[in-house]
């Protein structure tokens, strides 16, 4: 009974959003008739999801892993291909590849970019959290806990092992984002084609520039505090993650060389 309620107002929330595109209750500049962010793990997406979150009064408790919500009638939609690539939404973010999406034309779209090493040492903290916080404690910060306490295996038992276990596509999960073959020729062409992006370490001026580019009013909000966990990295280990993503390095230094 849960299941199928839930089903129908999840129905209901669609042909909510449908009805709001119409006639949405405000529209945004230069033509844009919908936002969606390209939400590199560890890049402090979810900071900047919080920052749209927040014009609909919701935040990621509230959201929990609903793939669509609706808050002071503007529509928002998370990790959700179908929903996505519909455009029944004022704002919609997911950890999905440019590449394999089809957005519409009228899409405002942004990505946050970060050091590629020390987005992997975040990554990696942050699944040594998730294996070492109780799942009473963790689930209250972290709503997808269920699917990524089953992947604490990657961790193995150092940073080494980590690089070993982890598929490339989350090592150098930035260039994957924009290149299924983790080519930087073909990875540089296709970020060219969204409409704008950014470097984590300039992450006020990017909330500036969001809020000054889409005309609205963008305020930094954190939505998640992790406790500290004590772990190591060797010379060695740091040297062997470097050498992978030698190539994602290319990528990232290019474009903070030409647009930084």
């Amino acid at each position: 009974m849960r299941t199928f309620l839930k089903r129908h107002y999840r129905n209901y929330k669609k042909k909510r959003a449908i009805q709001i595109s119409k006639n949405p209750p405000f529209s945004l500049p230069n033509g844009y008739k919908r936002i969606y962010h390209v939400h590199v793990r560890k890049s402090a997406g979810t900071s900047i999801n919080a920052a749209f979150w927040e014009l609909g009064d919701l935040s990621l408790k509230k959201l929990k892993r609903e793939p669509i919500a609706i808050g002071k009638n503007l529509v928002f939609v998370r990790n959700n291909k179908d929903l996505i690539e519909a455009g029944n939404y004022f704002y919609a973010n997911s950890h999905m590849p440019f590449w394999s999406l089809q957005l519409p034309e009228d899409t405002f779209t942004f990505c946050m970019l970060r050091d590629p090493y020390e987005r992997l040492v975040s990554l990696y903290k942050y699944y040594l959290w998730v294996a070492n916080t109780p799942k009473s404690e963790a689930i209250k910060i972290e709503p997808y806990y269920k699917t990524l306490i089953k992947h604490t295996g990657w961790l193995g038992d150092s940073f080494s092992d980590f690089l070993d276990n982890l598929h490339r596509k989350h090592c150098a999960n930035q260039l994957f984002m924009f290149s299924e073959n983790y080519d930087v020729k073909e990875a540089l062409f296709n970020i060219k084609k969204i409409s704008s992006f950014y470097f984590q370490e300039n992450f006020d001026d990017a909330i500036k520039d969001l809020s000054k580019t889409l005309q609205l009013e963008l305020t930094f909000k954190r939505e998640r505090k992790f406790k500290k966990i004590a772990f190591s990295i060797s010379e060695d280990e740091k040297s062997k993650a470097l050498q992978i993503l030698k190539d994602e390095y290319i990528f990232y230094n290019h474009l903070k060389k030409v647009y930084l």
